[in-house]
């Protein structure tokens, strides 16, 4: 049977976990953020319990899925805790999602897919109108087809610089910088919560948002490392002076990709930059192994981060709306409130 079902969710894909990673790997590759493991994480430490499973079947199976909450009377958006950088949407043909909103329990007049790649989307001419997209962050990655070599020397002279600058700095200081890595699942915790503490320390930690063993991030983060450590796609880097960690990063990896979840640095080092140090030789390990495809930083890029890059490309939402008029109603709404949020 074609179309649409949709049902509310009882804190995780469940049953659905299967159609979910399969549909991944055919459209995407396996895209980790969009891996079941992921996602399902995300539904079991900051789902609210009012999430809706949507998938779409044709006639060789299911082609469609997303997840979905209420946001209002006559408003759905995507599923989108802060930890995910990417909304919970799977299409292999954005004309679906003509018949979404009258598959929705109740009325749906408008419906915001948050955080939508390009890259691993239907393009945004082939979605059903009438149609609002709006920017949400742009994002880097690093292309390893293109060697170490070429992608080294296409890198801003300031950057490279910096870097040489930086490494002498920590040597002559008495540092021995060493990159170590730890992927295996009795050493994730161990891992994680030094990586905790760094954050803790800086900046985070005073604004209350670092990761701890004892907090919803801790726990979320560790549930995801555990659960791609199984299939040795997890890891924490740590950059080690001697002995004192410098710096640490998370990441997890997909056939295609290596995507960096988060990043810390002890900020009393902060002149010989450890973070970014990681990162050099972090991309040189990779290169020099043969990794296949790229590493994918979903951030909101900084002129500094931008250097790095060998691609970068916008993240959006997208909005969908019933009808022309909904459409033209909310784009007068928002160009009246642009108006008075101006206004002396």
């Amino acid at each position: 049977m074609s179309g649409w079902h949709v049902e509310r969710l009882g804190g995780g894909l469940g049953a659905w976990a299967m159609a979910w990673d399969h549909l991944n790997r055919r459209l995407n590759g396996g895209h980790p953020l969009l891996d079941s493991r992921f996602v399902d994480a995300l539904l079991t430490h900051f789902g609210a319990g009012d999430e809706y499973l949507c998938a779409h079947r044709n006639g060789q199976g299911v082609d469609g899925l997303c997840l979905l909450r209420r946001k209002g009377p006559g408003r759905w958006e995507s599923f989108l805790p802060d930890q995910a950088p990417l909304g919970p949407l799977l299409l292999s043909d954005a004309a679906m999602l003509g018949s979404l909103a009258r598959a929705l329990p109740g009325s749906c007049l408008a419906l915001d897919l948050l955080c939508v790649d390009p890259r691993f989307s239907p393009d945004a001419a082939a979605w059903p109108g009438p149609l609002r997209q709006s920017g949400h962050a742009l994002t880097i990655d690093v292309d390893f087809s293109t060697g170490a070599a070429a992608y080294w020397a296409a890198r801003p002279k300031k950057l490279i610089g910096n870097l040489n600058r930086y490494r002498r700095r920590a040597e002559a200081a008495g540092w021995v910088p060493r990159l170590v890595h730890h992927t295996a699942p009795g050493d994730l915790p161990a891992a994680l919560h030094r990586y905790g503490a760094l954050e803790s320390a800086g900046w985070k930690g005073r604004a209350g948002t670092a990761v701890a063993a004892d907090n919803p991030q801790g726990r979320f983060y560790l549930d995801v490392l555990t659960r791609f450590a199984a299939s040795r796609d997890a890891a924490v880097h740590e950059y080690r002076f001697g002995e004192r960690l410098a710096a640490s990063r998370l990441t997890i990896a997909g056939p295609a990709m290596i995507v960096a979840l988060k990043t810390a640095y002890d900020e009393s080092l902060a002149e010989y930059a450890p973070g970014r140090l990681l990162l050099h030789d972090l991309l040189d390990e990779a290169f020099a192994c043969g990794r296949v495809g790229r590493f994918e930083f979903y951030t909101n890029a900084t002129p500094d981060q931008l250097a790095w890059a060998s691609g970068q490309r916008p993240i959006v939402h997208r909005t969908l709306y019933r009808n022309r008029a909904l459409h033209r109603i909310h784009a007068l709404f928002s160009r009246w409130r642009g108006q008075a949020e101006t206004a002396p």
